[in-house]
Parts: C-alpha cells; structure tokens; sequence
C-alpha cells in the first residue's frame, strides 16, 4: 500500500507562490519551503514549466471567479466604470498575484507541450472569461456590444494601467483608478461607428 502524500497540490502551488514573491521558482527551491524532498514536487510535477502552468491556471481562475462574482445579477446593466476599476484595485491587492498572471497566455497553454489536464483548464478558463464577455456585451450600458469592445474597455484599459508597475515591480500607482474610469468614461461616450 503506497504511503499517502504529505503535500497536496495546493499547498505545494502555495509554495510556489511564496517562492515566486521572491525571485525565481524551482522543484528545489520549492521542497525547500515546503520542508520536503524535491520528489514531492516531481511526483506531482513533471517539470518546473508544468508547476508554474498549473500555478497560473489556479491563479487565472481565482481571478475569474472573482471577477465575475462583481457582475450583477441577472440582466441588470453593468456599471462598466467600477467593473475596470475594480481590475486596478485587485492589482493593488494582489500584486504577486497579478505579476504571476503575466507568466503565459491562455493560447500557450491550450496549445503549447503541456499535460492535456492543464491544456483542458485552460481551455474551460478560456470558455468561461468568453461566456462573461457576451454576458457582458448583452448588457452593456445604451444597448448591445460587441465583445471584443467589452475586453478592450474591462481588460485593456486597466491592463494598460497597471502593466508598466507589474512588469518593473512597483505598486500600482496612487490616481490609477481614476485615469481608468476616465478612460472607460471616454470610450463609453463615444458615438457608434
């Protein structure tokens, strides 16, 4: 009878996360802040690539999941404003978080060298943000959008204001929600083309 596992995946993804605050993640430098040897990681992650895909992906759909729990029920219009500017303020509570979320493209793992498990994942978190946009587009404020302009508005606004601090390190900076909502306030007042 095989031993059962001291670790399970989320505490070995917990790790990893820990470790990735700080620097670079390795199967190593992991059973290091577990306290167990690098077997625990390699039985359940065949490579370093695989442990932080599967990392993303919990992190990817933590993010949905509370993404979506902002939209209002039923067919109520959104107030497309708050929707982007709670993307800023989730960046400003979970920066490690949010710089993870920069590591890989849904595409790269739906069809990149991966574990059809972790292919499968990401091609449900795919199906799920898509399913919140044309929910989204269906209620938009003045009638139906298109999706592709909902992304723009709810993720490439925000995206733009909180990318350049991700990406060197620094918090987010003070006044961003409010270039944001301006920004999506312009896009909104816009005549249709």
């Amino acid at each position: 009878m095989a031993r059962p596992a001291k670790f399970d995946e989320d505490q070995i993804l917990d790790a990893a996360l820990a470790l990735f605050a700080r620097g670079p993640v390795t199967a190593s430098g992991v059973a290091r802040e577990l306290g167990a040897p690098s077997g625990s990681v390699y039985y359940r992650f065949a490579s370093r690539a695989h442990l932080l895909a599967a990392l993303w992906l919990r992190e990817v759909q933590a993010f949905q999941d509370a993404f979506v729990a902002q939209l209002p029920p039923g067919d109520a219009t959104v107030d497309v404003p708050q929707l982007a500017i709670w993307l800023v303020q989730w960046v400003r509570a979970h920066p490690v978080r949010a710089r993870l979320l920069l590591l890989h493209r849904r595409e790269d793992l739906i069809e990149g060298p991966f574990p059809t498990e972790l292919s499968q994942r990401a091609t449900a978190l795919r199906d799920q943000l898509d399913a919140a946009m044309r929910d989204l587009a269906a209620r938009w404020p003045g009638g139906p959008a298109e999706p592709s302009t909902v992304q723009f508005v709810l993720t490439g606004i925000p995206g733009a204001a909180v990318r350049p601090a991700l990406v060197s390190g620094r918090p987010v900076p003070e006044g961003a929600e409010e270039l944001v909502r301006r920004a999506v306030m312009g896009v909104l007042t816009l005549p249709a083309a």
